[in-house]
Order: structure tokens, then sequence, then C-alpha cells
């Protein structure tokens, strides 16, 4: 459970600090009053959640409870900056960090022009 809350807390910190750099256009995605705030509403839902599924011995679909406290919190903080094109933009491209972010590109060796040509 513990895990759960903690990668949902550590995502939605990561999305909100993109959401702000994106809306700022600032160099680097760094703490903020977006993420600050974020942290303030998000821990003590998640804290509420976590004890909650202690005592009930609920431990099924735990992970998309804290994702869903994260979702909502994210909508909650950056929800003034969805009235501009800029903060609509930033708001929904940095939302990808809420469920991990984008996947890593591999470069494969023959893309790159080495090696795996056809057999003759």
């Amino acid at each position: 459970l513990r895990v759960w809350g903690e990668t949902a807390g550590f995502r939605l910190a990561a999305a909100t600090r993109r959401a702000w750099a994106l809306f700022t256009d600032a160099s680097k995605a760094v703490e903020c009053g977006w993420s600050q705030e974020a942290a303030a509403r998000f821990w003590p839902r998640a804290e509420e959640e976590f004890w909650r599924r202690v005592r009930e011995r609920d431990f099924e679909g735990a992970a998309r409870g804290f994702r869903r406290i994260a979702e909502q919190v994210y909508e909650q903080v950056t929800y003034g900056a969805a009235g501009t094109a800029r903060g609509a933009r930033a708001r929904e491209e940095a939302r990808v960090e809420l469920y991990g972010g984008r996947p890593k590109t591999v470069k494969k060796k023959a893309a790159a022009g080495g090696g795996g040509g056809e057999a003759r």
C-alpha cells in the first residue's frame, strides 16, 4: 500500500512540476507553487485512503485508488491554467506523468545504420 501511495504522490509531483514548467516556459521542471499545493492536498487524502484500506483489509485496486486521488488533485491544482490555450496545452501534455510518463524509445541498430541488414 505504501509503495502505491508514494508512487502516485511522486508522479503527481512530477506532473505538476512539468505542467508549471510548460505553462511558464521555465527551463526546468522544479519545485513550484503547483507541486507544493498538490502535495498539501494529496498526502492527507492518501493517508486517509491508506488507513481505511488497512482497517478494512481492502488491498484490491489500491493503486487505482491512490491514482484517482492524484488525478483529482491534479485537476484541482491546474484548473486555473485551463482557461488559456497555453495553460490547457501544458496541463494536458504534463498529465501523462500521472501514469509514469511517456515510454522511452529505444533506437535500433538498423535505424542507426549499423548491422541488421538482410541475409544473402
